[in-house]
């Protein structure tokens, strides 16, 4: 139920963007379609996955459809960061603005990666059921 309800807000979501913001409608369904269709895939996919109890499985296709709608949205905008004037070659005009963000995300992935990495072991772990 939930699943189709998410589906439906998602298909009113495309109506709206038609309306509201036609640069990026025409890009999802112009060059960011293949990727669109691959998310929408894989979200079916997952939802088969969940129904036949493949729970594994079922996370992998759900993150992809995630991980591919949102390159779909960039391959959509692009060029712009910010619709309608950051392209991406202004948003990386700096190389001191380059250096600085590379260094925040390694930062970043050295601290949270292995905090991701226990979480989900620590969760993967059967429950002990003693009380």
């Amino acid at each position: 139920m939930t699943a189709a309800v998410t589906g439906a807000v998602g298909l009113a979501g495309i109506a709206v963007l038609r309306a509201d913001a036609p640069v990026l409608f025409d890009g999802l369904t112009g060059r960011g379609l293949p990727v669109v269709l691959l998310s929408v895939v894989a979200g079916l996919a997952a939802l088969g996955l969940l129904l036949v109890r493949r729970y594994t499985v079922a996370r992998i296709a759900s993150a992809l459809a995630v991980t591919a709608i949102l390159v779909g949205w960039a391959v959509g905008q692009y060029p712009y960061v910010l619709l309608p004037e950051l392209t991406v070659n202004d948003a990386a005009t700096g190389r001191a603005t380059l250096i600085a963000l590379l260094t925040a995300l390694s930062a970043g992935t050295l601290v949270l990666l292995p905090a991701l990495i226990y979480l989900y072991v620590l969760f993967q772990r059967p429950a002990d059921h003693r009380a």
